[in-house]
């Protein structure tokens, strides 16, 4: 398993990722195992920092974020760090990753229409350095990576299989 986690840590974690107001009590009762058991497990997670928070999902379109685009911005090498600080500024980025390859950052706006969205994209060209902004408006999500360890266990299965 990955970070020393057994099967036991795994499956706490498969359960508090689809709901993580669970009850310890039935975490223990589906797992067999104490309550205190799951207690000292989820302690030792947190202070692992494998389990972050314990928090909400909310669902972008509920709330009114109708728009969903994809921005990959080119800049020049010496601004990476200005240009990483001012899209961090802007409104409706919810997602903001330094990647490889032609282009140098890839961010995920959520905005209430396509107009705000491309006030979005208006601010960001305003932001000095920038070679190149690509937009890519979503169309409908198929597949959310929500839960990480649906993925972890799709590898874990692939590589164990001969």
């Amino acid at each position: 398993m990955r970070q020393g986690l057994d099967e036991k840590d795994m499956m706490i974690l498969k359960i508090l990722e689809k709901d993580s107001r669970k009850p310890w009590r039935q975490i223990a009762n589906e797992l067999n195992v104490s309550e205190a058991t799951v207690y000292l497990r989820i302690k030792r997670l947190e202070e692992n920092g494998i389990i972050k928070c314990f928090g909400i999902k909310v669902d972008p379109v509920k709330v009114g974020l109708m728009t969903t685009m994809f921005v990959l911005v080119k800049t020049k090498a010496d601004n990476i760090v200005y240009v990483r600080n001012e899209i961090q500024k802007l409104n409706y980025v919810v997602e903001l990753h330094e990647i490889t390859g032609p282009y140098q950052f890839l961010i995920k706006i959520l905005a209430p229409s396509q107009r705000d969205a491309s006030k979005a994209l208006e601010g960001l060209a305003r932001i000095k350095g920038l070679i190149e902004i690509n937009a890519l408006m979503s169309l409908n999500i198929v597949k959310s990576g929500e839960n990480v360890l649906d993925t972890l266990n799709y590898w874990i299965k692939k590589s164990s299989q001969p």
